[in-house]
């Protein structure tokens, strides 16, 4: 295959490069802005992080998420909540370090080598949450999201629930609940709770 030849052929792709630079860049925007709610724009499909908190299964958007890293050193803070690990420099941003289990239902912080740190980004906040275990890149097709949440789940973090993932396996269905760190972090109560005694 060879190459455009001509000045107007190379213009032409210049112009398709162009087009679809400018509707990636919008469809990156229009995600980092959507609302607490499932994206159920007519893609193919949806995607999310699995992680694990207190063993049990939960599906992050991938948009709610900016990296993920092993647990970072971190400097603990004076009058801390429990959940407050402490800050953390991560590439020269100073961010809170919370975790997430002992968070929401109170738990024992306990300490090992498959917790990861979720970086989230939202606004003006940036902070780590460290989850029990990271299981991965998730995929679902737009008919396996639902937001409708099952009673069964969890009621500590019923708030933070958006909807779930339902799934057919074999002869059975399972719904993963997905859990939205925005709400969290939207709260305003989450960052002052965090320092009181």
């Amino acid at each position: 295959m060879t190459g455009p030849t001509s000045e107007q052929e190379i213009d032409n792709l210049v112009q398709k490069i162009a087009e679809t630079l400018k509707s990636q860049n919008l469809r990156y925007r229009q995600l980092k802005l959507l609302p607490s709610k499932l994206d159920r724009t007519p893609h193919h499909s949806w995607s999310g992080i699995g992680v694990e908190l207190f063993s049990q299964i939960f599906i992050v958007p991938l948009h709610e998420i900016l990296e993920i890293l092993p647990v970072p050193r971190y400097s603990r803070v004076p009058g801390g909540q429990a959940w407050l690990l402490g800050v953390s420099n991560i590439r020269g941003n100073l961010l809170p370090l919370c975790d997430l289990s002992s968070l929401i239902k109170g738990t024992k912080i306990t300490f090992g080598s498959k917790k990861r740190a979720l970086v989230v980004s939202h606004g003006d906040l940036m902070i780590a949450f460290v989850v029990d275990h990271v299981i991965g890149l998730q995929h679902f097709a737009m008919s396996e999201l639902s937001e409708e949440v099952p009673d069964t789940f969890d009621p500590a973090v019923l708030p933070l629930i958006i909807g779930s993932c339902v799934r057919k396996i074999t002869n059975r269905t399972e719904a993963s609940p997905v859990l939205s760190l925005y709400r969290l972090i939207k709260n305003p109560n989450f960052l002052l709770t965090a320092v009181e005694n």
